[in-house]
């Protein structure tokens, strides 16, 4: 369970890391330098109250291959993790990752999240991944 709980995580921090990569990107006619790599960013990551060892571990790896990498995190009791999401939400302040209940498909429903099957089904490890 520990495992699936961080390989979530990572996946998304990737995918969300990927995006920010892609969409930040200015062409100014310049060739590329490896000076891109050394900008910092920041992921928001909501999520529970709770102490959560998967996260840190998650951030540990996380911050292995991107040493440039912050982390935010927005922290709200488990009972009231939700409404802190939809909030955020509607008010455009999206989370890059959201650790959430039963309500992430509400959150795909309503165009606030992304399915990512068709971008993680050829890789090794989506036989491993639980179904959800």
């Amino acid at each position: 369970m520990i495992f699936k709980k961080v390989l979530s995580l990572m996946i998304t921090s990737t995918l969300c890391l990927g995006l920010l990569v892609g969409c930040g990107n200015k062409d100014t006619g310049e060739n590329s330098t490896s000076k891109g790599n050394d900008e910092s960013f920041t992921l928001r990551i909501s999520t529970t109250g709770e102490k959560d060892d998967n996260l840190d571990l998650a951030m540990d790896m996380f911050k292995e291959k991107y040493p440039n990498a912050e982390f935010e995190i927005i922290s709200s009791p488990w009972n009231a993790t939700r409404e802190k999401q939809i909030t955020l939400m509607s008010m455009g302040d999206i989370p890059d990752i959201c650790k959430t209940g039963g309500w992430a498909k509400e959150f795909y429903n309503d165009g606030l999240a992304m399915n990512l099957t068709d971008v993680i089904k050829d890789w090794d490890i989506y036989n491993k991944l639980t179904p959800g």
